[in-house]
């Protein structure tokens, strides 16, 4: 028989809920979170709790649910995101397959089988009526692009919490510090003139070539600068070129984007002034760096701290799990990093199984995880 974890995961894999990125228009039946989130608004209020779905974008909307414990001076916020990364290559992401102990389909393991896991295990252990403090459900929206609802959150609430723990594919290990990420538009100028006349313009796509051996170089040097105790060095990397309009038109401009893997204390804007400066130096003055909307700073928490302790303990106990380890991926933590709390990334799955076309999570996992995550709200 399949446990409320397994209905609750599959329900949610069924509604698409991709992550429109920086699209204005798009399709909601397919992308926005707004659909899923008004599922499991019902899927608590049918429980006995009183959910708000709140509006960050039009078409884009957290879950927020309070539930009350006995101490109400503590709040621990308990997160997960609806969105999902896009379903390219999938023959049925939205229908959710149970094969071989799995459960199959896109947001399997990121992040619709740890939400799952949090939600039913704060119903479960609130239903025991020893909930010791007050705890907060989230439920995200934008986590694969600009952690918007993370921060829209973290801007209201995120001084009145205690702690809070993000529910993501760890395979049982406690992450207490991640990387961060600027993204960052390259743009690279030109002069367009008739392809049969190119001495009298100046071809971006040389620029850009230039441009990316430069930025090979700037990488290389990240890798060899002092590491960082626990998150090693940076990491830049470029990931999209594009330029032409016409084959028979010499370029006037090319774009490259640049995914730059943060330490912290280290600002998206300082990354792209920092690149400008070398690009304009080794390549050519007018090349303009910018940051794009999808940036995330890095996070570090105290590994020895109650919080993450109690939930290493518990993953322990239950698993064989709770290893405190680091991440060089960016989470919703990252809308949290300077709440000055005690921050975790926990959940059931394996991180190498995210985004990848076979998605899926172990059920055994996804139900283990449930029940650590409950009686570690019941221990806070």
């Amino acid at each position: 028989m399949r446990t409320e974890t397994e209905k609750l995961c599959s329900e949610l894999i069924s509604i698409p809920s991709i992550n429109p990125q920086s699209q204005r228009e798009y399709d909601q039946s397919l992308f926005g979170e707004q659909r899923v989130a008004q599922y499991l608004a019902d899927w608590f209020r049918a429980r006995g709790f009183a959910p708000e779905v709140n509006e960050v974008s039009p078409g884009r909307s957290n879950v927020l649910v309070r539930i009350a414990g006995k101490d109400h001076s503590r709040r621990y916020l308990f997160c997960g995101h609806l969105d999902t990364v896009n379903v390219e290559g999938m023959a049925r992401p939205f229908d959710p397959e149970v094969k071989d102990g799995r459960i199959y389909g896109r947001g399997a393991c990121d992040d619709k089988g740890p939400l799952a896991a949090i939600c039913v295990a704060a119903v479960e252990a609130a239903g025991t009526g020893e909930l010791p403090c007050d705890i907060v459900i989230l439920a995200s929206c934008g986590e694969e692009y600009n952690m918007m609802g993370a921060l829209h959150y973290a801007r209201l609430e995120g001084n009145a919490l205690s702690g809070a723990v993000f529910a993501e594919p760890t395979d049982f290990d406690v992450i207490f510090a991640h990387k961060g990420v600027a993204r960052l538009d390259i743009d690279v100028p030109g002069l367009s003139v008739h392809s049969s006349m190119p001495e009298k313009g100046d071809n971006a796509l040389y620029g850009a070539a230039e441009a990316l051996l430069a930025i090979r170089e700037f990488a290389i040097a990240k890798t060899k600068q002092a590491e960082h105790p626990l998150l090693g060095t940076e990491t830049v990397v470029p990931t999209i070129i594009k330029g032409g309009q016409q084959i028979n038109i010499v370029p006037d401009q090319c774009q490259i984007k640049v995914d730059w893997r943060t330490l912290p204390g280290v600002t998206p804007q300082q990354c792209a002034d920092e690149l400008q400066g070398y690009l304009r130096a080794k390549v050519k003055p007018g090349i303009n760096v910018s940051v794009m909307e999808s940036a995330a700073s890095a996070m570090e928490s105290d590994q020895n701290s109650e919080m993450i302790s109690k939930l290493s303990a518990v993953a322990g106990r239950i698993a064989q799990g709770g290893k405190t380890k680091v991440a060089g991926y960016a989470t919703d933590a990252s809308a949290f990093a300077d709440a000055g709390i005690p921050l975790a990334v926990f959940g059931p799955g394996l991180a190498s199984q995210a985004h990848r076309v076979d998605e899926y999570i172990d059920i055994d996992q996804l139900n283990t995880g449930k029940e650590i995550l409950k009686q570690f709200m019941l221990s806070l």
